[in-house]
């Protein structure tokens, strides 16, 4: 499949540069209501476990969260006069998730270490 291909070239460029990639899904309000990107999302955590590449998918920890803190998260349709805009995070969406992807970057001891050099110490 050409995109396990371009994922393994992502991690070949990664290596190269020494830097340290990390595949993020960030859902959308469907996500949270349906399972139809599921597959999708299985297949990046398969890909991202064969290839050693760190992967987070914040999608239980919002499921987690009642249908009136979701509808915090997410534009509602209408509510910006932005053709587009409704679904995608408003600001205290992103401050929620934000917290949710920092909390698993750091549960990683090698991004851990990176993001806060105090952690690396013995």
């Amino acid at each position: 499949m050409v995109l396990a291909k371009m994922l393994a070239e992502l991690k070949r460029l990664d290596e190269q540069r020494g830097s340290r990639l990390v595949l993020l899904y960030l859902p959308e309000y469907q996500d949270y209501v349906s399972d139809a990107f599921g597959p999708w999302r299985a297949f990046f955590r398969e890909q991202s476990e064969e290839l050693g590449i760190p992967f987070i998918d914040p999608i239980d920890d919002l499921r987690k969260l009642s249908q009136e803190e979701i509808a915090t998260l997410f534009i509602p349709k209408g509510a910006v006069a932005y053709a587009g805009a409704a679904g995608h995070y408003t600001g205290h969406g992103h401050a929620v998730v934000e917290g949710m992807v920092h909390e698993r970057l750091m549960s990683f001891p090698e991004i851990a270490a990176a993001l806060d050099p105090a952690r690396a110490r013995p």
